[in-house]
């Protein structure tokens, strides 16, 4: 990685099996986990891309502070993706201020690399907001840039899952009708409600999949795989490929969690949409949806989308999180997804995203740090830098 440790510190990686052990401790009891933290998600990336690397532990005087995941390096970034920072299961200023000033130490030792962090919807922390704008205080008190990153959320309700049923794993669970008439139908727009009635007027039927074994795995998937190449391919998109949809099922089920996989097939029977969505803990993220230009016409999407939320309150999940978003999006293609899945409603909450400081930023405040400085001090040593900076 060659990262650089800030003195005093000491960093442990997750891919060194002496401190695989205690890194799994430190990630299971952080209310900032997901399933995508834990060991096999990251040797699943680490055999699908060299630009993956690993998870860094930081600790101070034996007392572990603050965990990074390094997931890609590109053009010196090191992104978060769908993980985000771990920190300790402490809920007071007081508790956490050690570890984001560690996390602060660490991105500020390495100036020439561009860290982007997002915290994850998925984690037991986003159970309230109180975690969360106590890490987006900490974070900003620190200088660290927070950027406008929201995040969609719906609440599962019993009545729906009372309504679905049990859901055996392993092998299809038909979705009658009368079944899909349920109470999170009545959440949405009705403009969506009207397309979701539209496509089973005209025969689109459902069936869910909580995968469990390969056999089950392989079957459902080769049924996911031929529609996730038609969509992605239309929309300009590389699809992944059978082998990674399956390794990736594998995942989901090895970290303890389930892959459900819904799919919807006209009146002849022929699959025209798909959707999966990952579940863990008790709460659900829909992970990918594809469809043919037919599944379009048939109003399929959205019927296959609802289905699966159906089916995540029938497991026990009590959120399911649509994605995220920028309020500012320039790009249509996802500027109209954002606009679709809000069809669906759900709340709206604020992630915490930020970035590692500008290096001019960052030297100041090690300066300001070392010597303690009096204002005119303070403000000398600003001129300076911008003069530095200027010269450059």
């Amino acid at each position: 990685m060659r990262l650089k440790v800030p003195d005093g510190y000491v960093a442990t990686y997750a891919s060194n099996p002496a401190h695989a052990e205690g890194i799994d401790a430190f990630i299971r009891r952080s209310p900032d986990r997901t399933l995508y933290h834990l060991p096999p998600y990251f040797n699943f990336w680490r055999a699908q891309s060299q630009r993956f690397r690993d998870l860094l532990l930081l600790s101070r005087d034996g007392v572990a502070l603050v965990a990074v995941p390094l997931q890609v390096e590109m053009n010196s970034a090191m992104l978060t993706s769908w993980t985000g920072a771990l920190f300790p299961p402490a809920s007071t200023e007081r508790g956490l201020r050690r570890s984001v000033s560690a996390l602060t130490a660490l991105l500020d030792a390495n100036p020439h690399h561009i860290f982007e962090i997002i915290q994850s919807a998925q984690a037991p922390a986003y159970a309230t907001s109180q975690r969360p704008t106590l890490l987006a205080r900490l974070l900003e008190s620190e200088g660290l840039p927070l950027e406008s990153l929201y995040g969609r959320l719906l609440t599962l309700d019993e009545a729906t899952a009372e309504q679905v049923g049990q859901v055996a794993l392993g092998r299809a669970h038909d979705l009658r009708p009368d079944v899909l008439e349920n109470p999170a139908l009545a959440r949405y727009d009705p403009d969506v409600r009207n397309q979701i009635r539209q496509a089973i007027k005209k025969r689109v039927t459902v069936a869910a999949f909580l995968v469990d074994d390969d056999r089950a795995r392989a079957a459902v998937y080769t049924r996911f795989a031929v529609l996730h190449q038609e969509s992605w391919t239309r929309t300009g998109l590389e699809p992944h490929t059978f082998e990674y949809l399956l390794d990736l099922s594998r995942v989901i089920e090895s970290s303890g969690g389930q892959d459900l996989v819904v799919v919807a097939s006209d009146e002849r029977g022929h699959d025209v949409a798909a959707v999966n969505c990952h579940l863990y803990e008790g709460r659900a993220i829909y992970w990918a949806g594809a469809s043919t230009q037919d599944g379009l016409r048939l109003r399929a999407n959205p019927l296959c989308l609802h289905a699966a939320i159906s089916v995540a309150a029938a497991t026990g999940a009590q959120v399911l999180e649509l994605g995220r978003f920028r309020p500012m999006e320039p790009a249509a293609k996802e500027l109209s997804i954002t606009k679709y899945k809000a069809q669906f409603g759900g709340e709206i909450v604020r992630l915490t995203s930020f970035r590692s400081r500008p290096r001019a930023l960052a030297a100041l405040r090690k300066d300001v740090t070392a010597l303690a400085l009096r204002p005119q001090q303070y403000a000398e040593l600003w001129r300076r830098r911008q003069a530095e900076r200027s010269a450059r």
